[in-house]
């Protein structure tokens, strides 16, 4: 019984619909899209983008009108519904429907919201894989109770890596650089490499040289740097060369910081007016442990051990860990026992404790001069764990002078 009101609800929209008539197509420049708009102000539109995926930064869909075949290459559709915020209590219904070069339907997927939902953007995606679709002209249609409200065309090509892009004056190519450092004096990077560490605050920088350069003289340069994951575009950069301009190089870059990227398989894709010049191949590794060697002097035992509290007077270390949590007035204790049964010359020897964060940098050191004769003493020193702090993981480290004689490192957590 719910569903026969369901569907008799659906029809009388549908019908209410079908009596009033759209206004004339309007063509939308910037998405390429064509919409049907509602004859009444208040009426719901829909707006058809058509990209092959977000840009990171911008948090805004990477919009293009050619789309090249992949392995994992996808056609990503983004359908809006305008003024949806004046119908809360209607219910709706639309059909998405993909048409091939031929004017065939071979996927369509239909969508109902329900009064009360407030859903206002629809998605919906194909995959373009080589012998999957053919390349030519596809379309994406729109329909609103079955009365078609927006559609977007798309060209579908066929890629080929090996192949520059052939202009009125000859081919165009260009050569991607990647590398961990920036040339200050020009956009190529300093150093060159295809695997990159996944280190705190680094990037991989891409310098961006065409070849045949002459080809465009006197021409306006327009195209787009896109980095990518698995085939899947997530940062892009605008080339833009005035016809004035004799420059052949650009550059862009993307942070490589553990909480952006995870390590694998990325590529940088240059496009001049959509079509595909060059490629490069890069991989993220997760950043190597430093190894830290320790050294060994004869007649030196040390040992530290790290703590919640320490009684200065008694010398002994309470709540010892490998582990802390960030909170508000909690410290961690770095308490170091050290025999030193050497005969000295005269002068006073120097012990220094150092604390070392996630990001491998000494951020805290402290002193202390020992006595010239047989030494055994209890050193200490503390950090503050306040939400100053960052999670990760930390290290003492001790020196007598400059030979690193122990370490010890703990985990520092979040406070949940």
């Amino acid at each position: 019984m719910k569903n026969i009101l369901y569907m008799l609800t659906i029809l009388s929209a549908a019908l209410l619909y079908a009596c009033s008539s759209r206004l004339d197509p309007v063509m939308n420049e910037e998405e390429g899209s064509v919409s049907y708009s509602a004859k009444e102000s208040s009426g719901i539109n829909i707006s058809v983008i058509l990209h092959k995926g977000i840009n990171e930064a911008s948090g805004n869909p990477i919009s293009v009108k050619t789309f090249m075949t992949g392995a994992k290459s996808k056609v990503y559709a983004s359908i809006k519904l305008l003024n949806r915020k004046f119908h809360p209590g209607e219910d709706m219904m639309l059909h998405i429907d993909w048409i091939d070069p031929d004017g065939n339907s071979f996927f369509m997927k239909r969508t109902d919201i329900l009064s009360g939902d407030t859903t206002s953007e629809l998605k919906s995606a194909i995959s373009v894989q080589p012998g999957k679709r053919d390349t030519g002209q596809y379309k994406l249609r729109v329909y609103l109770f079955r009365e078609l409200v927006a559609e977007n065309n798309f060209s579908l090509v066929s890629y080929n890596p090996d192949s520059a892009a052939v202009f009125s004056n000859g081919p165009v190519s260009a050569d991607v650089f990647l590398g961990s450092r920036y040339n200050r004096k020009n956009v190529m990077p300093g150093d060159t490499g295809s695997v990159f560490e996944q280190k705190n605050k680094a990037k991989v920088y891409a310098g961006i040289r065409l070849r045949n350069r002459d080809a465009l003289k006197g021409k306006v340069i327009e195209g787009e740097i896109d980095w990518c994951d698995e085939d899947r575009p997530f940062y892009r950069k605008s080339i833009f060369f005035s016809q004035h301009d004799t420059l052949k190089e650009t550059g862009s870059a993307v942070s490589t910081d553990i909480k952006s990227r995870k390590p694998g398989s990325y590529s940088v894709k240059v496009y001049l007016y959509n079509n595909l010049v060059a490629e490069k191949l890069f991989r993220l590794v997760p950043e190597k442990e430093e190894k830290i060697s320790v050294g060994k002097i004869k007649g030196i035992d040390a040992d530290v051990v790290l703590c919640s509290k320490f009684g200065k007077k008694t010398k002994k270390a309470f709540g010892i860990s490998d582990w802390f949590t960030i909170k508000d007035k909690a410290v961690v204790h770095a308490v170091l026992s050290l025999v030193d049964t050497r005969v000295k010359p005269a002068g006073k020897p120097e012990i220094r404790m150092e604390w070392v964060g996630p990001d491998k940098k000494s951020f805290y050191r402290k002193r202390f001069n020992l006595e010239s004769k047989n030494i055994t003493a209890v050193l200490s020193n503390s950090i503050s764990l306040s939400n100053k702090r960052k999670p990760g993981k930390y290290s003492c480290r001790v020196y007598y002078s400059s030979t690193l004689i122990c370490e010890k490192g703990f985990e520092l957590v979040a406070s949940h």
